[in-house]
């Protein structure tokens, strides 16, 4: 009695081994005797057995290339927009619905070996469309938030249950292996060591070496995290990181790439430091391992402007360059750059703009807009001095220039109560469906005021030109309680959009509540009303059709203009008194266009080009990757890496080729099987033998 129960257990797992492989061979003798049958007409047994071995396959690979075209649309659309264009998407919410409950149900299920990799490499070439972003999708084009279903747990003695949902998990976490150094177990060290550059003021830029000394002052092994923030003109241009008393020097890789190699590193224990941007001006360093009362030492190298004053942190520690005085109080550019460094402003003068209403009023899935116009009214007491407006209907349908043209508030009041006005036209037109994706409707308000102001002819245009006099302040309406879509990639935060909106980088919520909500781009919140603040503006003498003007803030010392100075350049600057552009004087040529800054100025300012229109990054990507390798300059989408061996750093390689030949809205997981022709050759060799020792085959 005392053994019945595990007597129980013992058969039924024995009738469950035996019961499928009986079944098995009873069905192989089946397939033998047809075969049998037919191997008379050789031709024919090998029609069918084609047939029905690759039925199944074909109508699998069919769905999956079509949930791969349909996504990449949903893809492109959310993760590669044209800001600065007319982009409406184009495809089948229908098959695209299809398409993302068959990914969702597929992440959510039994892993199947096999299938399940070959699914990933026919839809995503070996990469992974995370969670997140399924769920940022389905929310756009939807409305709909993404339930999480139970997790599976394994079945019997032959469950399988590897999801992907899980590998994903797994893949993020990793950082949280290990516990992170604090104030109380770390003892940092600093020594600024300069460079020969510091001799050579005619290159106008000098490099800066930091020699950084952490010690563990605990009794774990801990991983260091901290963070560096850097000032506007400065590039991290080197890395190294000393292991077992050799100094290691670090490479240039992609960054998701790099950060991937980074957890897989670590979860074995091994040597890495890895240096990756978080924010425009603020880098994240991580070093592993930091052993009980070891001290790891590792170098920071910095290329920066000879006149730039300002210091560096790291670990909340202000550190100095203490850079030469030569250009401190000179204005001068880098010949075949972007930019001017203005140290001397006195016949720089700045002028304020006039505000108007730029109203981004939601659309989505559950909007209503029934009490518009009071709010309308409610927002106009609190900007009394703007009086015109522009106004965009958004939903994910909304093109992304498509804004109605500049009218007065008082007319669009008015337009409000008259059914058949342009406003209420082109709102019937748009159906409230999908979710709202605010940060896109902002960055298009941004980049839809720059474009007004960016081509003059010679300088030509007046301090009493409307699109030089005023600036836009973005009030989005929100019409329903439903959460806004963020962007989900770090790299493309509205703190990129600031120099755009020098002014006023301000955008505000009004919710239906009545609650009014005031931020900043770079995501902190206000309190109480902003007030904008003084710019200045330059416009370029060229004989060319170029984007010419620039408006930057007054309190900005590197200012991006919006074209290229190159030998021959009149620079002008506003005169408010004069109400036009004069010449601006004592502009000093920093000259060797080749020279390692000025090309580290370009690369930034053509990352900062893509950023305001990525559907150019698939295009662009791979090659600021490779500019980015070359110069040794680290952008956002560019990390500092130091491995310990060859061996990682080659299969670093191999994943960062293929994150850059694919999509760059998808993500690097680590194969759960063995390469696809290593499968289809293992399974050809196993029906070879089979039919060969069934005697199918001479």
């Amino acid at each position: 009695m005392p053994l019945a129960l595990l007597a129980c257990i013992v058969a039924g797992a024995g009738f469950l081994i035996f019961a499928p492989f009986a079944l098995f061979i009873i069905h192989l003798e089946k397939i033998k005797e047809g075969f049998g049958n037919l191997w008379s007409s050789r031709r024919k047994a090998i029609l069918v057995f084609s047939l029905s071995f690759l039925a199944l396959p074909f109508v699998y690979t069919t769905g999956a290339l079509l949930d791969k075209v349909f996504l990449n649309q949903a893809l492109s659309y959310v993760y590669e927009p044209d800001y600065t264009g007319v982009q409406r998407y184009t495809g089948s919410r229908f098959f695209l619905r299809r398409s993302l409950k068959r990914l969702e149900d597929f992440k959510e299920g039994i892993y199947l070996p096999f299938i399940s990799p070959y699914y990933n490499w026919l839809v995503f070439n070996g990469l992974v469309l995370l969670d997140e972003k399924v769920k940022h999708v389905k929310h756009l084009f939807f409305g709909e938030e993404r339930k999480t279903k139970k997790e599976n747990k394994p079945h019997s003695l032959f469950g399988f249950n590897s999801s992907f949902k899980r590998t994903n998990k797994q893949m993020h976490s990793l950082n949280g292996l290990f516990p992170k150094l604090d104030n109380k177990s770390l003892n940092l060290t600093y020594e600024v060591i300069k460079s020969s550059n510091s001799q050579n003021p005619p290159e106008g830029f000098e490099k800066t070496l930091i020699k950084f000394r952490v010690k563990n002052t605990s009794s774990q092994t801990l991983e260091y995290n901290s963070y560096l923030e850097l000032p506007k003109a400065a590039f991290v241009s080197g890395l190294w990181l000393y292991i077992d008393g050799k100094r290691q020097r670090g490479n240039i890789f992609e960054k998701k790439s790099a950060e991937w190699v980074y957890q897989m590193i670590t979860a074995e224990r091994r040597d890495p430091a890895l240096l990756s941007f978080v924010k425009p001006n603020l880098l994240s360093f991580k070093l592993f391992p930091c052993l009980p009362r070891e001290e790891r030492t590792f170098e920071i190298e910095l290329i920066h402007p000879i006149a730039s004053p300002e210091n560096i942190k790291f670990a909340g520690k202000a550190i100095s360059l203490n850079q030469t005085q030569k250009y401190k109080k000179e204005n001068y550019f880098y010949e075949g750059s972007n930019f001017v460094f203005l140290k001397d402003k006195k016949n720089v003068k700045s002028f304020k703009r006039q505000p108007y209403l730029h109203l981004i009023i939601e659309k989505s899935r559950n909007s209503k807009l029934s009490d518009l116009k009071s709010r309308i009214q409610r927002i106009r007491q609190l900007f009394p001095n703007a009086q015109e407006t522009v106004y965009t209907i958004a939903n994910y349908e909304t093109s992304s220039n498509g804004f109605s043209r500049l009218v007065f508030l008082e007319q669009l009041e008015k337009q409000l109560d008259d059914p058949n006005s342009s406003f209420n036209e082109e709102n019937n037109s748009l159906k409230a469906r999908g979710g709202f994706a605010q940060e896109r409707f902002i960055k298009v308000a941004i980049l839809n005021s720059a474009q007004h102001t960016k081509f003059v002819e010679n300088c030509n245009a007046k301090l009493s030109d409307w699109e030089l006099s005023h600036y836009p302040v973005i009030v989005v309406l929100r019409t329903s309680n439903d959460k806004p879509l963020s962007d989900s990639d770090s790299e493309y935060d509205l703190n990129y959009y600031r120099d755009l909106l020098p002014d006023y980088p301000i955008f505000h919520i009004d919710h239906p509540d009545g609650n009014f909500q005031s931020f900043d781009l770079d995501g902190s919140a206000y309190i109480g009303m902003p007030v904008s603040i003084p710019v200045i503006a330059f416009c370029k003498v060229s004989n060319f059709v170029e984007p010419n003007l620039s408006i930057a803030s007054y309190d900005s010392e590197k200012i991006s203009l919006s074209t290229n100075l190159k030998n021959q350049v009149e620079l002008r600057t506003i005169d408010p008194k004069k109400k036009e552009f004069i010449p601006l004087e004592n502009l000093q040529k920093i000259s060797n266009p080749n020279g390692l800054y000025p090309q580290a100025l370009n690369l930034w300012f053509e990352y900062n080009q893509l950023l305001k229109n990525p559907s150019l990054i698939n295009k662009s990507f791979k090659k600021l990757v490779i500019k980015s390798k070359e110069l040794g300059v680290m952008l956002p989408i560019t990390s500092y890496i130091v491995l310990e061996n060859k061996a990682q750093e080659e299969a670093l390689k191999r994943k960062e080729k293929k994150k850059l030949n694919n999509k760059a809205s998808l993500e690097i997981l680590e194969a759960n099987e063995p390469p696809l022709w290593i499968i289809v050759f293992s399974f050809l060799a196993f029906v070879f033998f089979a039919q060969k020792k069934f005697g199918l085959i001479n």
